[in-house]
């Protein structure tokens, strides 16, 4: 009768009606009626319509809920068995739950007592079956309180002849309200995670654009930022150009030219120059890892729980994080600093020069495009990477493309080798430091040693015995 009704309202309607016919039945001590209404305003079919629900008014709910705590099955049916054995006069019980304790019993106690050499008759047994059978027989032979309307009844009989099966039932609810009715859709949309963008299998949309390209700014400043200005000068830039070799000069994300390169002009140049080859700076490599000592996750500082494979490391940079955390961090992924072979990086200086020479008129008749302001954060539907934008001498590069990655390779061994050199000779003069201090030490400690010894054999006055 609820899930005949088309709208949410006409079905909040019927409950209340039913509630009111579960209020009445309780009033009569009907409680066997009482768990059939009950049980089916509990139905799953009826519990999940939420907007038929948020229709009932808190007084309806509050009394429905006490009606189902009043049958509910805890404690083989304490409140009900409570509630029963407080009634007086003309009341009708649970069959079910009657017929429940019969049978268990039957089950559990044997009709005649063991252990002894006659065959007894179980008494204790015998007993509890006379009073359920008493209280049944009794109920039968009282007269009813009320005048039977036939012409009711069978028009009741009648109406809730059941045509439907539960499948049919649960069908019915879903065709009324909808999964997707509820707070999540049918196919929800999942968001786009820093990897899929990094990966490009998520769509180029513009919001989804903003967003992660402000993770990545924001990752940038966190590792280069050194004094924590909130600005990128020119030698913290020179550790940026040094792990992101396809990035354009200072002068192009100088956008006003003062110097300093704000999160804003930062932006708007990963913004416009949206393309792989940024982005795969931050691409990681994760696979499964099984750790043997505590280990924690670089993205949420978590301890990463577990006998085996705890957790995922990047192959390139090492970073070790969670399962649900590998997808969402934005950090630059900077392999560890591995000894180039020598020849890798040996160029004559003439080709040096040609390509830091051609670099810089690259990057010249690029700078006039890079003065925007603020308000082009946005991603439009009409902006061009830098990638794709011409420029003056571009096909003259696309004829040196073999020659340019070369230099750009051997640029990129040759700052590795200055880093790993100046690391190389800081660990020379430590260990240099360390050896003087070590022989200042053991002279000392010679010494010592010597004067302790001279004083001990004059305290004990140890002399040499010699021939007269």
């Amino acid at each position: 009768m609820v899930l005949n009704r088309t709208t949410p309202a006409q079905r909040a309607e019927v409950i209340v009606k039913f509630i009111n016919v579960a209020q009445k039945l309780r009033n009569l001590q009907n409680f066997n009626t009482l768990m059939a209404v009950v049980g089916g305003l509990t139905h799953s079919a009826l519990a999940r319509l939420s907007k038929t629900n948020a229709c009932l008014s808190s007084d309806t709910q509050k009394l429905l809920i006490e009606l189902t705590e009043l049958l509910s099955t805890n404690n083989n049916f304490s409140n009900y068995r409570r509630q029963y054995q407080q009634c007086t006069g003309f009341r009708v019980p649970i069959l079910g739950v009657h017929l429940k304790d019969l049978i268990s019993l039957h089950t559990a106690l044997a009709d005649k007592v063991d252990g002894v050499s006659t065959s007894l008759i179980h008494f204790r047994k015998m007993v509890q079956l006379y009073q359920i059978f008493k209280e049944l027989t009794c109920l039968q032979n009282e007269n009813l309180p009320l005048d039977t309307n036939m012409d009711l009844v069978n028009t009741l009989r009648l109406s809730l002849d059941m045509h439907y099966t539960e499948d049919n039932i649960y069908e019915l609810s879903l065709a009324r309200e909808p999964r997707s009715s509820l707070s999540a859709p049918v196919t929800p949309t999942k968001p786009v995670v820093f990897a899929d963008w990094v990966a490009g299998v998520s769509p180029p949309d513009a919001e989804t654009i903003n967003k992660h390209v402000h993770n990545m700014v924001e990752a940038v400043f966190k590792n280069y930022d050194h004094d924590k200005d909130g600005f990128i000068c020119n030698a913290e830039f020179e550790a940026i150009a040094g792990n992101f070799p396809f990035i354009d000069s200072f002068c192009v994300l100088d956008a006003d030219k003062d110097g300093m390169i704000s999160k804003s002009e930062m932006k708007t140049y990963f913004i416009r120059a949206n393309c792989h080859s940024l982005r795969s700076s931050f691409k990681h490599d994760f696979h499964e890892k099984t750790y043997f000592q505590p280990t924690f996750c670089t993205h949420c500082t978590g301890l990463l729980w577990g006998l085996i494979k705890q957790g995922w490391k990047c192959k390139d940079c090492t970073i070790n994080v969670h399962k649900h955390c590998k997808d969402m961090v934005v950090m630059e992924c900077r392999p560890k600093l591995n000894s180039p072979r020598r020849h890798d990086s040996v160029f004559n200086d003439s080709e040096y020069g040609c390509y830091n020479n051609k670099h810089r008129m690259f990057h010249d008749s690029k700078s006039h495009r890079s003065t925007q302001t603020d308000n082009e954060l946005l991603l439009t539907p009409n902006t061009k990477p830098l990638s794709e934008a011409p420029v003056n001498g571009e096909e003259f590069y696309e004829e040196q493309s073999l020659l340019y990655d070369r230099l750009l390779k051997a640029e990129e061994a040759r700052e590795k080798m200055i880093a790993e050199n100046a690391f190389l000779k800081s660990c020379l003069d430590m260990s240099l430091e360390q050896n003087v201090t070590l022989k200042c030490q053991i002279g000392l400690i010679r010494q010592h040693t010597i004067s302790f010894i001279l004083n001990q054999m004059d305290i004990l006055n140890l002399y040499k015995e010699s021939e007269v």
